[in-house]
């Protein structure tokens, strides 16, 4: 996919068409200070999940230095899909513009959506300058519309730390808070937003 002076690929496309040994030179240019798990994902975990299906990488290259046959990686993120579980909290009407339609199945409260997921976004230190954190944003709502318009979802959902410059970011690209989740993601600020706004 082309935008501007990015190119974003898909991890299975350079999979496919590069050899293991440049693949892994990629990889492992990714540098990100602020977040070692992020680093460490990539360069250890996202192969696996892609050829397990969990979730699906993306790559965004500087275009000028692929045209000189050069892999300046300026940032990457990982989309999922995730059943959303609501906070105990959370009021009917909430519930159904989320859902779209219910807040209540029969006499039960809806506990849970499925969701698209941002599992990982990051810039590349090596490149910070390059690419603006909103850029990102529109790539990966652009590629999740296109899944969207083939399956549908009403949800996007973004999981970082909770950290006010990143959920200010956010809120800024459009995401709501919903909660911090302590179950499965350890403390976890959970965002979301929806699709096609």
């Amino acid at each position: 996919m082309l935008f501007l002076d990015f190119i974003c690929v898909s991890l299975d496309q350079l999979i496919k068409n590069i050899s293991e040994l440049e693949l892994d030179g990629i990889l492992n240019s990714f540098q990100c200070r602020y977040d070692k798990d992020i680093e460490v994902f990539l360069k250890y975990k996202s192969i696996l999940f892609d050829s397990k299906a969990k979730g699906k990488t993306f790559l965004i290259f500087d275009k000028f230095s692929l045209e000189n046959d050069k892999f300046d990686l300026l940032a990457y993120f990982t989309i999922a899909m995730k059943v959303f579980k609501f906070p105990d909290n959370i009021s009917n009407a909430k519930i159904r513009k989320l859902d779209g339609l219910y807040s209540k199945m029969g006499n039960q409260k809806i506990s849970e959506i499925p969701s698209f997921l941002i599992g990982q976004l990051a810039k590349n230190d090596l490149f910070n300058s390059k690419i603006k954190g909103f850029e990102i944003i529109k790539q990966v709502t652009d590629l999740i519309n296109v899944a969207n318009s083939i399956v549908g979802g009403r949800t996007l959902i973004i999981e970082c730390q909770n950290n006010k410059k990143l959920i200010d970011f956010y809120h800024k690209c459009g995401f709501d808070f919903l909660q911090v989740d302590y179950s499965d993601s350890g403390g976890m600020v959970q965002m979301v937003r929806l699709l096609g706004e």
